[in-house]
């Protein structure tokens, strides 16, 4: 508790020979005889008791010896109760909770108890009224391994920090300075607000007593100023230990004092990430020309690189979200990508990923932004367990299963810990014997690992007993624990596969013997294929399969197709089918084309076990992939978002489960609310009603699997903008747009009381329409009742994934209503001729609807994808190649159908 304005500054360090000392600075008068007392206790009954009389240095250095130095994996805080004091009078006093610790920089890195730091950070904006979610967050964060936070858009509060110094993390302490000169106000160089910038700051220190601030920050996407140096210069003369950073750093001018730690933001995974680099935002501007499209301007510092936002969570990109929700999964490569290479570069201090919790909408300008490894409700999203994986510091960097022997090399990437703190267990059973290859050869140990910071090691044990059998192969399951409260540090899964390529006979065995194919019957419009078990049913109008059945249970209701999500095909035209005897099966070989793309040709292999291998190529292509597009950071690389074929579903199939490459299974049921994800590099996934009858899919993990509600199977349940059963009254413009409208149309309108009404049958509608830079509002009433109001301008989360031309998102939802009592009803779309903030125009545009229903059965399309990618991720973070369609190019995957209560195991 401070008595007056004398201010009392607290800081630790090492004092040469004499070891760890606390250095207690002050200002103020005070008197001759005044003198300085402290009492320090911490842990294990540590007690130290000095007093000092002052001199004109005006502060006090107490020399600690025996304590235990502060760091993110040891926070050892002791308490220091320091009075000032001139005779009888008590001047001021402070008491803090401070750790003991060395801070120093070394060229481009930066030492903490003489160990160079790699930071495994989070961005996180504080919400300072819940202090049970925060604590909340950080107890999160620290299972994730996560030793690093950033503050976003102002500084911690002190509450935060003192959890920072109790749990082991270090912190970037910003102050409340952000997008001045940008989007804000440019302020930096007013004289007459040389307060307004100075008075944040020192309230920013008045917490710098905590041992856990790592770096102070002046703020971030800020212009440099006269205001912005006048501040730096007041943080540097009151704490010269302490690193100094700013953001925008190139603003900066090279004659003035350069900052401590050189900032960037949104670095591509390719770059390298201990170069000061400029801002990456491309603006439009033509930029660099490589593949990566950054402006890759930059300075010559010795200074330690920090990437204070990097591979930022899937966020901006909302319609590839909605799509496929394995895109946050998927994020994991990013990440793991881009810790893998901080932590093997020097001069890189680390980074942090963007951000820690999603948004509430209360903070200025944010909205509900999902950019977060946290939800609202401060639950895991995959993100985080991906992040977790990610950050893991026992590190395995090689495995190898031969017979009963496992050996691993693992790598210790604790900065201050040996790895005897962990235990290792293989198939849930600690290890303890094992050999160790060490200078001399290999060493018995009986007492588990070791290892120091930095170190990697071969460790071989012998596992008695096979692993967990699964399609994929046998699995070990291998994870280190902390020792004292089973913490995990690192969780890997291991695979000994069998032969799992898929060929002939590799599906799994059928109960009953099988029987030879025959071509049963060509009639005038139909194929029809089969034995005693499986009857597939084929159409010479459409040349496409009308069902396949099972002891004449239903399991597929179509196909093939091809599915190349991010380019409309066209309406499918049947041209040809062909079907041939090749010994037990039929091939059965199918040509056509989506009108006005491409010319395709499929060959089923048809096998008496149920087995389907669908191949598919094609044969001419009229219109480009989707090409490479700017984004505000970095470049789409254009191409698909999926590639592959895919069959109808029937009706009644009930469970999904999905064995991946590395033997980890999901399961689900396809109800409603199911996630509608892709399932990657799957090696096995069954769909199968309660009796057993279903389809498996089967791959060497190569391939991936997503399912999709297709009312597609109902055509008519689909009511495009140029179907009759929608009057539109007023002065509506029909507009061709090929690029994701359904079947290349929208139909618009910005007059105000313009209308479409749509009468329907059914219980149930969806109306579909796009988002763009020139539309605005309309009100939706269904029955005369139930009114909405839909925006169709997109929301500001959406424009950081977008570029300039680019803005149009199509298929977006604007209206749903469920479970309406079978029957007639009617929708009404009225334009308001009302724009919303920073749109360009007031049009409302509409798509199509989808009618539900009785009448109008959903089905479940199967999608068997050779490849995939999420091309808008963007922003830095790790993208797969573009998945196109070449001409020429064949591709393969395999399903079969199950004739109930087979399991769909390998054999």
């Amino acid at each position: 508790m401070e008595i007056n304005k004398n201010l009392l500054w607290l800081e630790t360090g090492e004092k040469g020979e004499k070891g760890m000392a606390l250095t207690v600075r002050f200002t103020g008068r005070i008197g001759e005889s005044a003198g300085m007392g402290l009492l320090l206790t911490g842990p294990d009954g540590y007690r130290l008791e000095q007093k000092l009389f002052l001199t004109e240095e005006k502060e006090a250095v107490f020399f600690c010896p025996g304590v235990n130095l502060w760091d993110p994996e040891h926070p050892f805080l002791y308490h220091a109760a320091v009075t000032l004091e001139c005779g009888e009078k008590i001047l001021a006093v402070r008491e803090e909770n401070i750790g003991f610790r060395t801070l120093e920089k070394a060229g481009k890195e930066l030492l903490w108890n003489h160990t160079p730091l790699k930071l495994r950070g989070i961005c996180y904006r504080e919400r300072k009224e819940d202090r049970e979610g925060t604590k909340k967050d950080l107890e999160l964060f620290a299972a994730a391994h996560i030793n690093f936070l950033r503050s976003i858009y102002g500084p911690f509060s002190g509450y935060l920090l003192q959890l920072c110094d109790e749990m082991g993390f270090l912190a970037e302490d910003t102050a409340p300075f952000y997008e001045v000169g940008q989007e804000k106000p440019a302020l930096q160089d007013l004289p007459h607000c040389r307060e307004e910038f100075l008075k944040p700051v020192k309230r920013l220190l008045e917490d710098g007593c905590h041992v856990s601030v790592l770096i102070w920050s002046l703020g971030h996407d800020c212009a440099w100023g006269a205001n912005f140096r006048a501040a730096a210069e007041w943080i540097r003369m009151q704490d010269p230990l302490r690193p100094l950073t700013f953001h925008l750093p190139m603003s900066i001018p090279e004659e003035e004092e350069q900052m401590d730690i050189w900032p960037v933001h949104y670095i591509d995974w390719r770059q390298p990430f201990d170069v000061c680099f400029d801002q990456m935002v491309i603006f439009h501007t033509p930029g660099a020309e490589n593949e990566i499209g950054y402006m890759t301007a930059q300075a010559d510092y010795e200074v330690p690189v920090l990437h204070e936002v990097w591979s930022p969570v899937a966020c901006h990109n909302r319609d590839e979200i909605l799509h496929d929700p394995a895109v946050r999964r998927f994020w994991g490569e990013s990440i793991s990508r881009f810790w893998e290479k901080a932590y093997r570069t020097s001069g890189c201090l680390g980074g942090a990923v963007l951000a820690g919790t999603d948004e509430d909408g209360r903070f200025e300008g944010m909205g509900k932004y999902e950019w977060g490894i946290l939800d609202r409700e401060h639950k895991p999203k995959p993100e985080y367990r991906e992040l977790r994986k990610a950050y893991a510091p026992a590190a395995v960097l090689y495995s190898r299963l031969e017979g009963e022997e496992l050996t691993l090399e693992v790598e210790n990437r604790f900065l201050f810990t040996d790895l005897s703190v962990c235990r290792l267990f293989v198939n849930k059973r600690e290890v303890r014997d094992m050999l160790v290859q060490g200078k001399n050869g290999p060493e018995r140990r009986t007492d588990g690992l070791t290892g120091e910071p930095g170190s990697r090691q071969k460790v071989t044990v012998r596992l008695p007993g096979a692993g967990k059998q699964t399609a994929a192969g046998e699995r070990m399951e291998i994870r280190f624990e902390s020792r004292d409260n089973g913490r995990c540090y690192g969780e890997y899964s291991l695979i000994r596969r069998g032969e799992r390529k898929a060929e002939e006979g590799s599906g799994p065995v059928s109960k009953e013997k099988a029987e030879a194919f025959s071509i049963r019957q060509q009639e005038e419009d139909t194929l029809l294929i089969g034995n005693r078990i499986f009857t597939f049913l084929f159409s010479r109008k459409d040349c496409l399969l009308r069902e396949a059945s099972v002891k004449g249970r239903r399991v597929l209701a179509g196909g093939p197709m091809l599915n190349c999500t991010g380019f409309l095909p066209g309406d499918w035209k049947g041209k040809t089918i062909d079907a041939k005897q090749d010994g037990e099966k039929v091939l059965v070989t199918i040509t056509g084309s989506y009108e006005g793309t491409m010319d395709v040709r499929f060959v089923l292999t048809l096998s008496p076990d149920g087995t389907i291998d669908t191949s598919y190529e094609v044969l001419c292509l009229y219109r480009h992939m989707p090409h490479k597009v700017k984004a505000q950071i970095g470049i789409s690389p254009g191409g698909l978002l999926e590639k592959g074929g895919s069959w109808l579903l029937a009706e009644g199939l009930e469970t999904f489960c999905c064995t991946d490459a590395e033997g980890a299974k999901e399961r689900m049921s396809l109800a409603a609310d199911a996630p509608w994800q892709s399932w990657h590099h799957i090696c096995e996934a069954v769909i199968t009603d309660q009796k057993g009858f279903g389809v498996a899919v089967y791959s060497d993990g190569s391939d991936s699997v997503r399912l999709q509600k297709d009312p597609m199977l109902s055509p008519e349940a689909v009511v495009n903008d140029r179907d009759g059963r929608m009057h539109f009254t007023g002065d509506w413009h029909r507009m061709e747009d090929a690029c994701g409208n359904y079947r290349g149309t929208e139909t618009l309108s910005r007059k105000k009381g313009d209308c479409m009404h749509l009468s329907f049958m059914g219980t149930g509608i969806r109306l579909y329409g796009p988002l763009d830079i020139n539309y605005g509002m309309c009100r939706i009433c269904l029955d005369g009742q139930k009114a909405e109001i839909a925006g169709q301008y997109p929301d500001k989360v959406d424009f950081p994934g977008m570029s300039r031309g680019y803005e149009k998102r199509y298929g977006v939802l604007l209206f749903e209503a469920h479970g309406l009592p079978e029957g007639e009803h009617s929708l009404t779309v009225t334009v308001l001729g009302e724009a919303q903030e920073g749109a360009q125009n007031t049009y409302t545009s509409i798509d199509y609807a989808v009618v539900e229903g009785i009448r109008y059965p959903e089905g479940i399309r199967l999608h068997v994808n050779q490849d995939y990618n999420y091309p808008r991720l963007v922003r830095g973070c790790y993208m797969r190649p573009a998945a196109e369609l070449v001409p020429g190019r064949k591709e393969t995957f395999r399903i079969r159908l199950l004739s109930g209560g087979e399991k769909g195991e390998w054999k």
